[in-house]
């Protein structure tokens, strides 16, 4: 009885320590499952990036459609609703093509403590005005 358990240790021993050997084929697929799950993982970050940006571009159109652009002077070309922050509005106004650089018109806002202040209401711009004029449109209070 005895022989017969060192016997089969042994065994079990020689046949679970042996090192498996992966043949080449084997090995190409499992590099190959492994490059696919780090694309998959770039996928859904990339996936999520374009979500998060879609909303963004959703609300700019839904901006430009609020918008009114008339060349006539007398129609306000530019509407702001409750709601609407100083990113907004300065985006608002780049895609109008009242203003060269949204991010440059936000950063004076918010130098000039003048971000907070912007009224909601229906104002008249043109490309000639300057960020010290346009400001002062959109932050007096009619």
């Amino acid at each position: 009885m005895g022989i017969g358990c060192i016997l089969a240790g042994g065994i079990l021993y020689f046949t679970n320590n042996r090192e498996e050997v992966v043949s080449p084929e084997v090995q190409q697929l499992q590099d190959e499952v492994i490059e696919l799950q780090s694309e998959l993982a770039k996928t859904k970050e990339e996936l999520a990036i374009a979500q998060t940006s879609s909303s963004t571009e959703r609300d700019v159109q839904k901006v430009e459609v609020e918008e009114k652009i008339e060349e006539d002077s007398n129609e306000p070309n530019l509407i702001i609703e409750r709601g609407a922050n100083s990113t907004f509005v300065t985006t608002s106004l780049e895609s109008l093509g009242i203003i060269q650089d949204a991010a440059a018109f936000d950063a004076y806002l918010i130098d000039n403590g003048l971000s907070g202040k912007i009224q909601i209401g229906e104002y008249y711009l043109d490309s000639s005005m300057d960020y010290q004029t346009i400001a002062k449109k959109i932050t007096t209070v009619k």
